[in-house]
């Protein structure tokens, strides 16, 4: 069970709301014959099929699955969950960098989509074509004016609700009850950012406890380095001002990042000062991860 997480009544000056909608045609689609046709071979129940039909060779939309899978990582790096599930919260102070990795990836997403997908529909049709024999049929394809609006790119600010700002008159007493509303909610929001940030920490702490009980125990620079980078992107997230999770991302920094993991591998005492640590570390955190 999560502990309670207090409520920065700056939230709204140190974070934003952010959606990013990437839109994705991946060239496949049911077919009703197919599952006809299963259905008469095998006398199995109508249901108990979902045949699907590959309209374009896969490989053609690689390049556009690579670009979507990095901007998605990168999205979900730099921010933290809201109350729904689209909606994330960006910490102000990732404002820019942010924006603009994200207007560079839907640039590299566009391109991509051109490249590999509209100036080749026609061949990739021709393709298909012969490869579904008499499943082919035109009209599961969309026309090449629509096609592009399959891969929109779609990035949206919004501020974190605030129950001051509620002007809407619908009486006192109304009123009132909506702006206690608003409040818990924005309150809950601001746990579900806190719990993300302590699993988060958690997750790094918790590879490296995990390695150095191995048989081998050999620490990898990688992970020291994903302690490091995790503790150095927190402090900015913490958007909900949580000083004991502050407070732990220094202790982790200092404790785990600061010796080299081929000095780890070379001296045992330090490798066993080390998995200690982590272990310290882990039961510490143990009351404020978990949830969803």
């Amino acid at each position: 069970m999560t502990k309670a997480t207090q409520q920065s009544p700056s939230i709204g000056t140190r974070a934003m709301l952010i959606n990013l909608s990437v839109g994705y045609w991946g060239g496949k689609t049911g077919d009703e014959r197919m599952i006809d046709d299963i259905t008469k071979v095998h006398h199995n129940e109508r249901d108990a099929v979902d045949a699907k039909k590959i309209l374009i060779n896969p490989a053609a939309l690689n390049a556009v699955k690579a670009v979507r899978s990095r901007a998605r990582a990168y999205y979900f790096t730099k921010t933290s969950p809201w109350i729904d599930g689209g909606t994330r919260v960006l910490a102000s102070a990732f404002y820019f960098e942010v924006m603009e990795k994200l207007r560079e990836f839907g640039t590299e997403y566009e391109q991509a989509v051109h490249d590999h997908v509209i100036k080749n529909y026609a061949a990739l049709k021709g393709e298909a074509r012969k490869r579904l024999g008499s499943l082919y049929n035109d009209a599961d394809y969309p026309a090449p004016a629509l096609l592009k609006n399959k891969y929109s790119w779609s990035l949206s600010v919004l501020p974190v609700p605030d129950a001051g700002d509620w002007r809407v008159d619908l009486g006192s007493k109304t009123n009132t009850e909506i702006q206690k509303q608003i409040a818990e909610q924005v309150k809950d929001a601001c746990a579900v950012v806190t719990r993300d940030l302590w699993n988060r920490l958690h997750k790094v702490v918790a590879k490296m406890s995990e390695r150095l009980h191995e048989t081998d125990g050999a620490a990898r620079q990688s992970m020291i380095d994903g302690i490091k980078e995790c503790c150095d992107i927190l402090p900015a997230m913490n958007v909900a001002g949580d000083a004991k999770l502050d407070a732990m991302v220094a202790e982790v920094k200092d404790k785990l990042t600061k010796i080299p993991a081929v000095t780890l591998r070379d001296d045992g005492k330090l490798a066993k000062v080390a998995r200690d640590a982590a272990d310290d570390l882990l039961a510490k955190m143990a009351g404020y991860v978990g949830g969803k």
